[in-house]
């Protein structure tokens, strides 16, 4: 399990540069991919913000970036946000199920 400092960059940097992207153009949507874990971030936060150091950094990260987004929203911002259960892809026909 990687600890939060070392997804930073590529999860919670990452998303402030979408933003800025996204700030270029009026009425840009952006459609974000996190994860189901999120779930388990967001909770562990809400009840003890030492569980954060348990659950992982991926999840941490992603539930950090989702915050980021609801409070773009607040800015005007569009922004979904999609927590698939599992993302596969076939290995002969390289399609996403």
């Amino acid at each position: 399990m990687l600890p939060y400092r070392s997804v930073r960059k590529s999860n919670v940097l990452a998303t402030f540069e979408v933003l800025k992207f996204a700030a270029l153009v009026p009425n840009k949507k952006i459609n974000y991919i996190s994860t189901l874990g999120a779930v388990v971030a967001e909770g562990a936060m809400q009840l003890d913000p030492e569980l954060v150091n348990r659950i992982g950094g991926y999840n941490t990260s992603k539930i950090v970036s989702e915050l980021i987004l609801t409070q773009a929203r607040t800015k005007g911002f569009i922004a979904n946000i999609f927590r698939p259960g599992t993302i596969k892809v076939h290995f002969l026909h390289r399609k996403y199920y």
